[in-house]
């Protein structure tokens, strides 16, 4: 056996069972300086003296802490993870069936705290979704009421039929200009808050029955 059928050999054993390839390479360094060392020549006797490259390189992989057995040979091995892994699937149901009564009794006990802040934030919601609607409402009625009596107004004392539709013109723009930006933004945000708080609340009550269908 020559050199390169050593360290072939070598190579092969220590890859099959997954040495890292650092490790591979400074083992195979070393034994290749020993050939060097040995002269030219007297590969042949190196290799005889060094012993079986796979028994060389089973020592090294063991060193390493690799297991060279053959796998066949052993029964198979009792799988801990999965029996972890179903105990703790397990439990947590158990720990979530028993989060949930807790909630649910916390959510009863503080009642009288955020049920009437829900309240009230409806309420103010509310509130400001009319007023808003009002200030437009508004907007847009003065606007036309002043255009229209401008209208009329103009032919019988022009300069102040003139300054009225004027001025309704004035309300009409800053109505496009102000109010229904405002309105198409206020309203769909007030909307999502609702859906946000309602869609809260319906979660605490439905974690329960998506547990159960799980």
């Amino acid at each position: 056996m020559n050199k390169l059928e050593f360290l072939t050999k070598m190579r092969n054993r220590l890859e099959k069972f997954g040495l890292p390839q650092d490790d591979i390479n400074d083992a195979l360094s070393y034994y290749e300086e020993v050939f060097l060392d040995a002269g030219f020549g007297k590969e042949e006797e190196t290799a005889a003296e060094l012993g079986d490259p796979v028994e060389i390189a089973d020592g090294i992989l063991r060193d390493s802490g690799i297991h060279t057995a053959d796998a066949s040979q052993f029964p198979p091995r009792f799988d801990e993870t999965q029996v972890q892994n179903t105990a703790n699937s397990n439990g947590g149901s158990s720990k979530s069936t028993e989060n949930f009564w807790l909630k649910f009794i916390l959510l009863i006990l503080t009642f009288p705290i955020w049920l009437p802040i829900i309240v009230t934030l409806f309420a103010l919601l509310f509130a400001l979704m009319v007023t808003v609607v009002a200030i437009v409402a508004a907007l847009i009625i003065s606007g036309i009421a002043f255009i229209i009596t401008g209208v009329y107004t103009v032919i019988d004392v022009p300069p102040v039929g003139i300054l009225m539709i004027g001025i309704g013109l004035m309300i009409t723009g800053l109505f496009i200009i102000i109010g229904s930006p405002t309105l198409r933004k206020i309203i769909p945000a007030c909307g999502s808050l609702i859906r946000g708080l309602v869609d809260w609340i319906r979660g605490l009550f439905a974690r329960r029955g998506g547990q159960k269908n799980v």
